[in-house]
């Protein structure tokens, strides 16, 4: 079933609320970048990002599953593993959403880039492993009118491909998951 925890502020009280299943699946990160700049990740050259909307698409199919990855990347890591890790410090968590059971990472990072306000600002990022050859699963959107806009993205790409009933995945939710209403579309990539 989609999930989607919204609108907390801090990445702390969110980490606090965790309702993440242990079942494995498909997530999305909604993150809004306050500052543009150049930025370091990695062994990569330093990379100029604008102010704006970001989306990063991830799967956890390993132990824990969601809750696992999904705690992960609620956290700042000491040692940065994977290239998103290197720009948390400067990102303020807007939403997460998730869909257990299902292998759609590209499927959903596809559908955020056919966004006509989409664009891909590092080609590759967070798709080293990817099987269907995206250019990447780290869109951006610009500001598109302040860091509220994520969740009519979400509502533009990734609740019609889930083919989620209106305003299922844009509704006013704010600090809980919303699992409401559980009679409809069973979550596919």
């Amino acid at each position: 079933m989609p999930a989607l925890l919204s609108e907390v502020s801090g990445i702390e009280k969110m980490s606090a609320a965790l309702p993440f299943p242990a079942e494995p699946g498909t997530y999305f990160l909604a993150f809004f970048l306050k500052e543009a700049g150049e930025y370091r990740i990695g062994r990569l050259p330093t990379v100029f990002l604008s102010e704006g909307v970001y989306f990063y698409t991830g799967s956890a199919w390993g132990q824990g599953g969601l809750r696992a990855r999904l705690g992960y990347h609620l956290r700042v890591p000491t040692h940065p593993h994977w290239h998103l890790d290197w720009l948390k410090p400067y990102l303020t968590l807007l939403g997460v959403g998730w869909c257990e059971g299902v292998h759609a990472e590209c499927h959903w990072a596809q559908a955020l880039m056919a966004h006509p306000r989409a664009s891909v600002p590092l080609p590759g990022f967070g798709a080293s492993d990817c099987s269907l050859h995206c250019s990447a699963h780290w869109v951006f959107f610009g500001t598109m009118g302040g860091h509220h806009a994520w969740r009519k993205i979400v509502e533009e790409t990734l609740a019609k491909l889930l083919d989620a009933p209106a305003g299922f995945w844009s509704s006013d939710i704010a600090g809980s998951v919303d699992q409401s209403p559980r009679s409809h579309t069973p979550c596919t990539g």
